[in-house]
């Protein structure tokens, strides 16, 4: 596929709100390189069907489009009236219009506190994502990436970690890989526990003023008590507002939903984004479930402790598709698992499976019941066969 196919395939799914973070940043990058008469093409296409109008972005990718608009079109700098803003369009060629196209969307939406405050976190969260396929080791990455050292200590200290560091103004990233999980203590001595394939990105000055985080992928939570300023843990569909509390959050790009399991004390859910639900309060034991396809929120009761048997190095099913198992498994044993032997994805298993046990061995418990087979190990490749 050439640079222009490729760029309006992103282009589709961005605008169509499916383009995955790893997408999004191919996107922005392909916007830089490519020569302005792709971009007045790509417009023009988009401009004439009229689906301009129709457009809406991410909150946190305000910013940088807005920084792009600015860079591309030498357009002076957004003053607070949308309309005048979107005025200086006029005034300039179609090599800043295919940004404009993209941001009219965003700018048609409401502009709110909580929205404005998302956008800086989650680019430096988005920024470092490819951390995870780069490493095998817990690391940690600062706003311009001058931190990458490995973390071997069994609880990291987020605050001497960021002293050490040297960043004083912006964003740190923690990433664990795949295979890994890693237990974090923040300056307000709050605990973190990040599950494998996780990133928690955090203020470099974490302070009352400034307590929140982005987490892509699992963690599990232990919010020191507060009584005035909440704290508050971010993802790409909805944010989670704290004032002392223990929790479960689960937001993997490659999975279809986003959750949160509240454990004790109370939390608020809000929408991040484009999402469009009224913010809820759950109460222990229940469990906010965000479908991103059909963009509805579920709440319901379970066993809270159930979903962090992780911690424990257990996984607890409870009519979980095959499917869904091996994702999991791939994540914490950092393998990949082939299924050849033609199992139905979509059977369910109950039990518990026993995470310190080798995944060759994890792998019999699930396929001993389906008649003869074989695992084939080769260099992390897990293949199931006749």
């Amino acid at each position: 596929m050439n640079e222009k196919d490729r760029l309006e395939q992103l282009f589709s799914l961005f605008y169509s709100q499916n383009a995955s973070a790893k997408e999004i940043d191919e996107f922005f990058r392909l916007i830089e390189d490519v020569p302005n008469e792709v971009l007045e093409a790509l417009a023009h296409k988009y401009f004439e069907a009229g689906k301009e109008q129709e457009l809406l972005f991410p909150s946190q990718l305000r910013e940088k489009l807005y920084a792009k608009i600015i860079d591309v079109g030498n357009i002076p700098a957004p003053d607070g009236d949308r309309n005048n803003f979107i005025r200086h369009f006029a005034r300039f060629g179609w090599a800043a219009a295919v940004i404009a196209a993209i941001l009219i969307g965003v700018l048609l939406y409401p502009w709110t506190g909580r929205q404005g405050r998302d956008g800086t976190l989650a680019d430096a969260a988005n920024k470092h994502q490819h951390y995870l396929k780069d490493t095998s080791a817990v690391q940690v990455h600062g706003t311009a990436d001058t931190v990458g050292s490995a973390l071997a200590e069994s609880v990291i200290n987020v605050a001497e970690l960021t002293r050490l560091s040297g960043v004083a103004d912006g964003f740190s990233t923690i990433t664990v890989p795949y295979g890994k999980r890693s237990e974090l203590m923040l300056p307000d001595s709050s605990k973190v526990w990040l599950n494998a394939g996780s990133q928690l990105t955090f203020p470099s000055v974490f302070d009352a003023s400034n307590n929140e985080v982005f987490l892509i992928g699992e963690g599990y939570f232990e919010v020191t008590e507060r009584k005035t300023t909440p704290f508050y843990v971010r993802t790409a569909d909805m944010n989670i507002k704290v004032m002392g509390t223990s929790f479960n959050v689960s937001a993997y790009p490659d999975d279809g939903y986003t959750s949160a399991v509240l454990l004790s004390g109370k939390i608020e859910i809000e929408p991040a984004s484009t999402l469009d639900f009224q913010n809820i309060a759950i109460a222990p034991g229940t469990s906010a479930m965000l479908n991103r396809t059909d963009k509805k929120l579920k709440i319901q009761r379970v066993t809270a402790e159930d979903e962090i048997s992780w911690t424990k190095r257990q996984l607890i099913l409870k009519n979980t598709q095959l499917s869904e198992i091996l994702t999991r498994l791939s994540r914490i044993y950092n393998a990949e698992i082939v299924d050849n032997f033609g199992r139905d994805s979509a059977v369910t298993f109950s039990g518990k499976l026993d995470l310190t046990m080798p995944l060759t061995d994890v792998l019999k418990i699930i396929y001993d019941s389906n008649g003869e087979y074989q695992i084939n190990q080769i260099e992390g490749r897990y293949v199931i066969s006749e």
